[in-house]
């Protein structure tokens, strides 16, 4: 007993010396979509409202303003309950992660009891476990809590299916598998990828339950594959969010086996841990990269045939590693990035495999070298391993301290990383400095010239700051997208501001090809019409925005200054007067009224409007009180 207490000492002491250091961190990336800004989380009335499809196809609705998310009902619930108890602080939400990952290493070293039989390897596998570096994008990035969470209800799942079959008599313990059904569908309601699950009891059953008990273990299974129904039943009835498959139709079972690549990479060698890991094209079977993948599946593919022909630790260990990762190479072949937080349950595998291998060392001797000696070493260097992992994850909390840090050190890591650089971009335009986002917006379009949101914020950047560039940009997105109206009526207001009236009059007319109810569209090229003198015309697109947007104030303005440009004075007063009615302190319109009244004869309503338009000040004030001086004598009289 006082064994297994040190044992839990130590996974607490080790998992607070990896992440303490995290608690202090903003909010990143995805974090304030999901919980700071997202309404949905603050209100903890209606707690079952976040199991119904009715949510979920609401959030799916705000993509892409939203990320992207699978039907998590639970770690959004629990993102709700922590809304309650910490508002918008980061603390809370962090300290809960750090706690669920200790959870997880204290169901490893009861599962490492079981399955080892020894308690010091059961320790070693929860020590690895709790200290890897790779663990720190799902422990310390809230948003990847789903992760924590589906590894937790699996781990359980384990376990009391475990303890089901091995069990006196299965059959009179009804609730254990209820229990163990149970905890299963929980485990999908926080991350889809716990589907793999029956495929790892099937293996636990293979490597460590009494051949005698195998038909029931299997046959029991049978609810699992009903839950895994049911819950891509549910998700069939939410709105699919389409991936950007990056990858040529040749080339993607290749680029997938590189992906992998990148896991493994990482698993074994935790150095170089970054937000963003590139994975390029691999067009040919030579490429290095993919050799060298190769070598490394071909080496887990031989362990796992050797272990093969005795079911045990060695063959589970194996196996969990490539049926964690083999789903992962689909990520990279729909446009995902390679994300250290989904090796989390791969890396069980790759830590059990660790701490038998150092059993296995600790059970060797020799009549020159004692056992206790080789027990010793082993011990020895499990613990210069976890302290080594545990200072290498405190180093890496301080990379997610925030946005600027985070991103700065994938780009430091990984020049070219497309997701680095979009992170910078979103980062300084959301503090309003787009003079800092315009050189990565320009690396992504060089990246990717294609990329359509890339070209657009830069192009939007360059207008924000009045550089002349913006027109050169919104010209290639219009090249990209020339369906689109939106952009056509940006490009042809940018020709206007430097009066390429001729340009700006061909970008409108074909903004309104395409969607001929634009009233922007419709707006811009009456006021075209007027600068050029061609009232009649100006005077017909702009009844056409007002058909499709009556209430606008300045559509109103230009209209009665089409109709001023053609004598139609008591039409234009109308325009004006609708005009001051929707936007009363529109000085120039009370200007340009008391002008109409004033060549119509009536002085009294010109001053009246003269006056109002003193009092509004501005630019049109001067030129109103100098009609006012003349006007006055006359309607004194």
């Amino acid at each position: 007993m006082r064994g297994h207490s040190i044992a839990l000492v130590l996974i607490a002491a080790v998992c607070g010396a990896a992440f303490v250091w995290s608690l202090g961190n903003e909010f990143i990336w995805d974090d304030r979509l999901i919980i700071v800004d997202n309404p949905r989380v603050h209100d903890l009335s209606r707690p079952l409202k976040f199991f119904g499809p009715e949510y979920w196809r609401a959030a799916r609705a705000d993509w892409p303003a939203m990320p992207k998310r699978g039907y998590r009902p639970v770690p959004e619930l629990l993102f709700a309950v922590d809304y309650s108890l910490w508002g918008p602080h980061p603390v809370g939400y962090r300290a809960v992660n750090i706690v669920v990952h200790a959870a997880n290493c204290v169901l490893l070293y009861v599962l490492g009891l079981r399955i080892l039989g020894d308690a010091r390897g059961a320790a070693f596998w929860a020590l690895l476990f709790a200290a890897h570096p790779i663990h720190v994008e799902a422990v310390v990035w809230v948003k990847a809590r789903s992760e924590l969470l589906a590894l937790l209800f699996v781990l359980a799942t384990i376990l009391l299916y475990g303890r089901y079959l091995n069990s006196p008599a299965p059959s009179r313990s009804p609730h254990l598998h209820l229990c163990t059904v149970a905890a299963f569908a929980v485990a999908l309601m926080c991350k889809a990828s716990a589907a793999i699950l029956p495929v790892l009891l099937a293996l636990y059953i293979w490597c460590f339950v009494r051949r005698a008990r195998w038909r029931r273990g299997l046959f029991g299974l049978i609810p699992f594959v009903g839950i895994v129904a049911a819950f891509l039943a549910v998700e069939a009835t939410l709105p699919h969010i389409p991936d950007n498959t990056r990858v040529e139709t040749g080339s993607v079972a290749l680029t997938g086996v590189a992906a992998l690549g990148v896991y493994l990479k990482l698993l074994l060698v935790p150095v170089g841990l970054c937000a963003h890991h590139r994975v390029d094209t691999v067009q040919t079977v030579f490429d290095p990269s993919l050799l060298r993948v190769l070598f490394v599946s071909l080496a887990l593919l031989a362990g796992v045939v050797v272990a093969a022909r005795r079911p045990g630790v060695a063959l589970f260990a194996l196996a969990w590693v490539i049926i964690g990762l083999a789903p992962l190479s689909v990520l990279e072949l729909m446009g995902r990035r390679v994300g250290e937080l989904r090796a989390y349950a791969p890396s069980v595998g790759f830590c059990l495999l660790l701490a038998f291998l150092l059993i296995r060392l600790g059970g060797l001797s020799s009549a020159r070298i004692p056992r206790i000696s080789v027990q010793q070493a082993a011990m020895a260097l499990c613990a210069l391993l976890v302290l080594a992992y545990t200072g290498l994850s405190a180093v890496r909390t301080r990379d997610w301290a925030d946005e600027s840090t985070l991103w700065h050190d994938a780009l430091r890591k990984n020049p070219d990383s497309w997701h680095a650089h979009q992170g910078l971009a979103i980062f300084y335009k959301g503090k309003g400095l787009s003079r800092k986002a315009i050189p990565h917006l320009k690396e992504l379009v060089a990246l990717n010239p294609r990329d359509v949101a890339a070209q657009y914020e830069l192009a939007l950047a360059y207008e924000q700051l009045g550089r002349d560039e913006a027109i050169s940009a919104y010209e290639r997105l219009v090249q990209l997208r020339p369906r689109n109206s939106a952009t056509r009526v940006t490009l042809g207001a940018l020709y206007a501001k430097y009066h390429r009236l001729v340009e700006a009059e061909d970008q409108f007319k074909a903004a309104l090809h395409y969607d001929p109810e634009c009233a922007e569209a419709h707006h811009n090229l009456g006021a075209v019409y007027l600068v050029q003198g061609r009232h009649e015309e100006a005077v017909a697109e702009l009844r056409r925005a007002l058909h499709v947007a009556p209430d606008d104030a300045a559509t109103r303005y230009a209209l009665g200054v089409a109709y001023a440009g053609l004598d139609r004075n008591e039409a234009a007063v109308t325009e004006f007067r609708n005009c001051v009615t929707a936007e009363p302190n529109h000085a120039t319109a009370w200007m340009a009224m008391g002008q109409c009244y004033e060549k119509l004869g009536n002085a009294q309503e010109a001053v009246r409007c003269y006056r109002k338009c003193t009092e509004l000040g501005g630019p049109a004030a001067d030129a109103a009180q100098m009609r006012l001086e003349k006007l006055a004598p006359r309607t004194q009289r």
